[in-house]
């Protein structure tokens, strides 16, 4: 089980990338791949919901971490950005967990329906 299982999880590579530079403390997303971390987030959730409602993209679509386990599953961590802590001067990105570099980093998706449905449905299950 992942701890992201209110989220659906990533369908194919199309969002997923490389963390290539953060800050010393972790908590400033540099740079995904070759390109500044905000310009890739803006990307992948679309520019106009960011500017919109960005604590609904975060919580929404958050990034997360990608943990590839001894087993063979694969485990997704959110590391919820700050879309409004984005800095346009140098795309960087802030994030409420740090980062390491050279980990990989996927887009989860939800919406606000199957979010309180899978809120309730884990909370079932772990009674």
């Amino acid at each position: 089980c992942s701890l992201c299982c209110l989220h659906q999880q990533p369908t194919g590579s199309d969002r997923t990338e490389v963390v290539t530079a953060v800050s010393s403390d972790g908590r400033r997303l540099q740079k995904l791949g070759d390109r500044p971390a905000s310009e890739v987030y803006e990307g992948w959730v679309g520019r106009n919901q960011l500017k919109t409602a960005p604590e609904s993209v975060a919580l929404l679509q958050p990034l997360a971490r990608v943990v590839e386990a001894a087993n063979g599953v694969t485990h997704y961590f959110p590391l919820y950005s700050q879309p409004t802590d984005c800095s346009k001067r140098d795309g960087s990105l802030g994030l409420f967990v740090a980062a390491k570099q050279y980990e990989k980093l996927a887009l989860l998706r939800s919406t606000r329906t199957k979010l309180q449905e899978n809120a309730i449905r884990a909370t079932e299950y772990a009674s």
